[in-house]
């Protein structure tokens, strides 16, 4: 999948790097994605309970054929994603290789105490926040700020329609970006509603 240019690009797991996970379906939803972001607790425990049954199922996902290339087509290549550092392992098991073309990689905060490591790859941002919350953003725009990047060179690429627009509110471009333009202020309920109907 051809994404844009631009000086970073933010992946998510499911969606952007594996295009046919049960979670990359359910995103696409927007009805799904709304109820999910109104409720974060359900959609916390929703993600919990699909990664237990991705481990006891066994589940085998094929990462993106164009993730080599897109991984060196741009200076900076992150992940965010709502699963888990456990997820985040079991589902790309062995091709974790591919993370040391990532500039960073954020998941989820869980109970677990267990040492995030990886064998490639950057350091691990860990979140309480979840999609769609302004606060997942914070870790990517202390790190644009810190290589001195606009806004506008991030290129956040999600399935998550409600994520998206959140996302453009603060500046950063988006893909797909289906939306209408954003005013400067932060829209009313009303407007965010419009602009994700188009």
């Amino acid at each position: 999948m051809p994404y844009p240019t631009a000086k970073v690009l933010v992946l998510d797991i499911d969606g952007g790097i594996v295009e046919s996970s049960f979670l990359a379906k359910a995103s696409v939803n927007p009805v799904v994605s709304r109820i999910l972001s109104l409720t974060p607790m359900l959609k916390k425990l929703a993600l919990t309970l699909v990664e237990t049954g991705e481990t006891i199922l066994e589940t085998k996902y094929e990462i993106t054929e164009e993730m080599d290339h897109i991984c060196r087509d741009y200076e900076h290549v992150g992940i965010i994603t709502d699963r888990s550092f456990e997820g985040l392992r079991y589902i790309l098991r062995e091709q974790l290789t591919l993370l040391q073309y990532m500039s960073f990689i954020q998941v989820r905060e869980t109970s677990s105490y267990k040492r995030k490591k990886l064998r490639y790859g950057p350091k691990i941002w860990e979140t309480k926040a979840i999609k769609p919350h302004e606060w997942v953003l914070d870790n990517l725009i202390d790190f644009a700020e810190a290589k001195e990047i606009g806004r506008h060179d991030v290129l956040i690429c999600d399935y998550d329609p409600e994520f998206r627009f959140m996302a453009k509110t603060l500046g950063f471009r988006v893909y797909p970006d289906e939306t209408i333009d954003i005013p400067a202020v932060y829209p009313t309920s009303i407007e965010r509603r419009v602009a994700l109907s188009f």
